[in-house]
């Protein structure tokens, strides 16, 4: 704790934090204020003029919007995430399908954020980080098998790739691996049901007659959720919740991914559309490459990258 005695009329003086040269520029910096007043410290706004603060309402809504601002940075700038989001958007065939996925999603990501923030829950960072590469793999190749676009025996290769991974994760002693064995039970479990179309259509006519989602695919999108809110919860965990100032941080944060997940579903959601109709066939390729990069995440994770 540092107090300052600051000379009436002297200009305020200025903390500069330096850490981010040493912890480097994803570091994020909680600064308390006495009194209760909280700001953020970036790599990028790395200094506060210490000027007072009232301790009144407003300076904690302040330092509540500073973590709005940090949640919707943080799943903008997750390449992961997004590419998860994508998957869902892929595959839905009308917006209501889009708000109900989203909302699985949000429920599941909520619980977790929210019990691994305050400290109820602390799951392996490394087995999350794989699990949500694995995330986009499983829900790539269903849309691809739903589709009618996929090799018969996706399910099958899919599976023996995250083996493979799971198989290198265990020989290199990476915490993760246990949970890359369960990733490629899920994806044989869960893919060999997926409904599968033998022929193929039109991007139009799957838009129009696309096959009902069985209700265990918005299972599925809840329990991803769940993995999800423990990574977003990763961020909170390294920074800390400001004393007094927990739960409207919290959900402040929570808020910031909302928007951020709402920003992206606005701007993604019409160019799809625009795909489907003036470039068929190019969401499925979109598609491929959304699962090859998931296998990419989930083996690089697998090795401790």
């Amino acid at each position: 704790r540092w107090s300052y005695a600051c000379a009436p009329g002297e200009a305020p003086p200025q903390l500069r934090v330096e850490l981010f040269e040493i912890l480097g520029p994803a570091h994020v910096h909680v600064l308390a204020l006495d009194p209760g007043h909280e700001t953020i410290l970036t790599s990028g706004a790395a200094s506060i003029e210490l000027t007072a603060k009232p301790a009144d309402s407003g300076a904690r809504q302040e330092g509540a919007l500073a973590f709005v601002g940090l949640g919707a940075a943080h799943i903008l700038e997750g390449w992961d995430h997004l590419a998860f989001g994508a998957t869902l958007l892929i595959g839905a065939a009308r917006l209501a399908e889009v708000a109900l996925l989203i909302t699985g999603f949000t429920l599941g990501h909520s619980l977790t954020l929210a019990l691994a923030a305050l400290g109820l829950a602390r799951p392996d960072p490394a087995s999350i980080e794989l699990l949500i590469a694995a995330s986009v793999m499983i829900v790539a190749a269903g849309e691809l098998r739903r589709s009618g676009r996929s090799h018969p025996r996706l399910p099958e290769q899919v599976a023996v790739a995250i083996f493979a991974c799971a198989l290198l994760a265990t020989v290199s002693g990476n915490s993760c691996a246990l949970a890359a064995w369960g990733a490629g039970l899920l994806a044989w479990g869960y893919l060999a049901r997926s409904p599968h179309e033998t022929a193929r259509r039109t991007p139009h006519e799957a838009t129009k007659t696309a096959p009902t989602r069985p209700a265990r695919h918005l299972g599925l999108v809840a329990g991803f959720g769940l993995v999800h809110g423990a990574g977003f919860a990763g961020v909170l965990q390294r920074t800390g919740l400001p004393p007094g100032a927990q739960v409207s941080s919290l959900l402040g944060f929570n808020l910031g991914v909302e928007l951020g997940q709402l920003a992206f579903v606005a701007l993604a959601w019409p160019a799809l559309r625009y795909l489907r109709r003036a470039r068929p066939g190019l969401e499925a390729w979109a598609t491929v490459a959304l699962l090859g990069l998931g296998l990419a995440w989930v083996t690089a994770r697998a090795l401790g990258a």
